[in-house]
């Protein structure tokens, strides 16, 4: 999600390469990186598209624990802690995360009020939750759960990945406290096993025994900071040889996902022998909760496998690969927007072919699905051009007041 970090596996961890005069550069792009943001990306559209079923809940929460291991694998986990470079952090996170959430979050706190009694009769509300005044305490205390955020639920996310930064940057600050923070010896990786196995327990009790809602969704960050540091984790380990061949790599990423999509339908909560519920990373809904870490954890080795088979881990790149790098690339400007072209798409698509529309909204058919995708990539690419427009204009803006 973060699009600016994206260091290469030669690079140091801080995201610089050395040349031989010793002048910091900005290392390359992981590509394979940009496109399993890509494939995420388009796994939450897609899900916001179909909105109800078990592909929507598996789509949705494997795209947002993708999420969470990628940031943390392309991260530097000495930044944010580092006395030279940890307020330069912050506040470039506090920058990219926060304050574009907060300016979206309040363009679509104005327009649901704007809306009204349709907004109200569309989203299943009454028409006084569409008051500005308590959205914008809403938007403030950034917990969707109760339909808090009707106004742009997805939006969600954001808040609660400034969470799992703080998080991670406490446990870079207890490994610095015990002085095992010495280059990935051994023990800094069971320590650091340790602490993040505190952190899941935590977010169990919060989100699962307590049912608590916190700011900033802090009782789904406690639980999804398990993806993060395992992105940590994995990028000081070396790469096994079997995974430099795309045969293996394509057999092994079906297996997982068979095994991942399987073990779903053994997790779902049923009544009557009809699905009541799958999992929702946002809702806290784990049906059993070690089976559904399992699940997520499966979903996220077999998608970074396909970015990998679609990449050749950056030695090759084809037509797909680089489009996906391409809304890789962007995914923080789609995850920003996307509520209002698949809003656009869903009433659209009701008024041109209703049966189409069930397809998409309401049955989890192959059909559905594949219409599904091509519309995710479109609404997707609209957002693309509608956030290109606005950073032009606002570009166009603060020069002409500099120029006075």
């Amino acid at each position: 999600m973060e699009e600016d970090v994206a260091a290469s596996g030669a690079s140091s961890r801080d995201g610089t390469t050395r040349s031989r005069q010793g002048v910091r550069q900005k290392a390359p792009r992981m590509i394979w990186v940009d496109v399993g943001r890509g494939i995420a990306i388009l796994m939450i559209v897609a899900s916001h598209l179909i909105r109800t079923g078990p592909v929507t809940d598996y789509l949705g929460s494997a795209a947002v624990a993708l999420f969470f291991y990628l940031s943390g694998y392309v991260c530097d986990p000495q930044q944010c802690v580092r006395p030279g470079s940890r307020a330069a952090y912050w506040r470039k996170r506090f920058r990219r995360i926060y304050l574009p959430y907060v300016g979206v979050g309040v363009f679509s706190i104005l327009l649901y009020a704007a809306g009204g009694r349709f907004a109200a009769s569309r989203l299943g509300v009454a028409v006084r939750d569409t008051g500005i005044v308590q959205n914008l305490g809403y938007l403030l205390y950034a917990n969707s759960k109760g339909g808090r955020m009707k106004w742009n639920e997805t939006l969600w996310f954001l808040p609660c990945f400034m969470i799992v930064l703080l998080l991670a940057a406490l446990i870079e600050e207890i490994l610095g406290v015990y002085r095992v923070y010495d280059g990935g010896t051994q023990r800094q990786t069971r320590e650091r096993i340790f602490l993040t196995v505190d952190s899941v327990l935590l977010g169990y009790l919060f989100s699962q025994v307590l049912r608590l809602e916190l700011p900033w969704h802090a009782e789904t960050a406690f639980t999804m900071v398990l993806f993060y540091e395992a992105g940590i984790l994995w990028r000081s380990a070396e790469r096994p040889a079997w995974m430099r061949r795309r045969g293996a790599l394509a057999a092994v990423f079906l297996v997982l996902f068979a095994a991942s999509v399987l073990l779903t339908r053994e997790n779902d909560v049923r009544a009557d022998g009809r699905l009541k519920s799958g999992i929702s990373i946002r809702g806290d809904i784990y049906p059993h909760f070690l089976l559904s870490m399992l699940i997520l954890a499966l979903c996220v080795a077999a998608f970074c496998l396909l970015a990998g088979w679609m990449t050749g881990w950056e030695e090759k790149q084809g037509v797909a690969s680089r489009a996906m790098a391409f809304l890789g690339q962007r995914s923080l400007s789609i995850m920003l927007w996307n509520k209002f072209p698949v809003l656009a798409v869903q009433l659209g698509l009701g008024m041109i072919s209703p049966h189409a529309a069930r397809w998409v909204v309401k049955n989890n058919t192959i059909p559905g699905m594949l219409l599904a995708i091509i519309l995710a990539v479109l609404c997707a690419l609209l957002c693309v051009v509608w956030s290109t427009g606005l950073k032009a204009m606002w570009r166009r803006t603060a020069e002409r007041c500099a120029r006075g």
